[in-house]
């Protein structure tokens, strides 16, 4: 297979050997010793599971970049967020879904805590690679509310307050639960 797809795109086999283990660190690929690779696909089940996992770490990773607030600059958050609200406006879904992981990231970087930014990399990734081929170009999903709820994270944990952070966050993620579980079960 890699040799296939090496013949395929004009590049060496080490190099899709290395591409394909990238794609399986980050959750979005299976890959079948000797066998094949195919697209990780979620049950709604997994689903729940991940964004039960989401709402508890991102609320957690908030407070943490509260408390690690002297060690990054506050404004790269609100930027990420106004980044993912102008994509939005746009109704840019390629570049809602980059300018949302961007702002995750850059949360679970100024927590500080990189157990905690793998962790939820690890969880996360395959679930906006799955929400995006399977719901968001072609769903009812209002990108501009969700990228309002996202500056409101950024705003409360510009604010210092630890709780607040926490609270933002957490109604959030539950939000963004609830669309996707909307949107799955087709309205």
């Amino acid at each position: 297979m890699e040799t296939a797809v090496a013949r395929a795109v004009g590049v060496s086999q080490p190099t899709v050997r290395e591409a394909l283990r990238h794609l399986e660190g980050e959750g979005l690929i299976l890959r079948r010793q000797f066998r094949s690779c195919e697209v990780t696909q979620l049950s709604r089940e997994e689903v729940d599971h991940i964004f039960r996992l989401r709402i508890e770490w991102e609320s957690f990773a908030a407070e943490l970049a509260v408390e690690n607030g002297d060690n990054w600059d506050r404004e790269r958050l609100v930027d990420a967020a106004e980044k993912l609200k102008q994509a939005a406006r746009k109704h840019d879904s390629d570049a809602f879904y980059r300018h949302d992981l961007d702002f995750h990231k850059e949360l679970w970087t100024c927590a500080g805590n990189p157990f905690l930014a793998k962790a939820l990399s690890q969880i996360t990734v395959p679930l906006f690679a799955f929400w995006t081929l399977r719901h968001l170009r072609e769903s009812d999903v209002d990108l501009v509310k969700q990228a309002e709820a996202h500056q409101r994270i950024a705003r409360a944990i510009s604010s210092k307050d630890k709780r607040q952070a926490r609270k933002m966050t957490r109604e959030a993620m539950q939000g963004f639960w609830k669309d996707g579980a909307r949107v799955a079960r087709g309205g």
